[in-house]
């Protein structure tokens, strides 16, 4: 399976489940439910981040990374995010789909880790 194919297929299953808990979100009896599925999310993302990664080298992706602040000011929705790097995939701007990726990953991790805490 090529390079793109198990990005898009890993970009399917994380918007599966981020989806998936956002359903579930005000019926879950179970907080861990739901942390599970955040869980799932990152776990696709950071597989997606990596095979990403191998498709170039350290000191050109750093280039295009958000810093901090950015991501922090960004209210861009995660779906949209993953939509927006399966499309970048697809056009085969991995710079793109490598930053927007990384920016969904920081997402879910703020709300894996408030769903932690509770």
């Amino acid at each position: 399976m090529p390079y793109n194919d198990k990005v898009l297929k890993s970009l399917d299953m994380a918007l599966n489940y981020y989806n998936s808990s956002l359903s579930i979100i005000n019926t879950a009896k179970d907080k861990k439910v739901l942390e599970n599925h955040f869980w799932h999310v990152l776990s696709e993302l950071e597989y997606t981040l990596f095979v990403l990664s191998l498709m170039f080298n350290k000191e050109e992706y750093e280039q295009y990374l958000p810093k901090q602040n950015e991501m922090e000011k960004n209210n861009t929705p995660i779906s949209k995010l993953l939509t927006d790097a399966k499309q970048s995939v697809i056009n085969n701007n991995v710079f793109e789909a490598y930053k927007n990726v990384y920016m969904a990953r920081y997402y879910a991790t703020k709300i894996y880790n408030l769903l932690r805490k509770k």
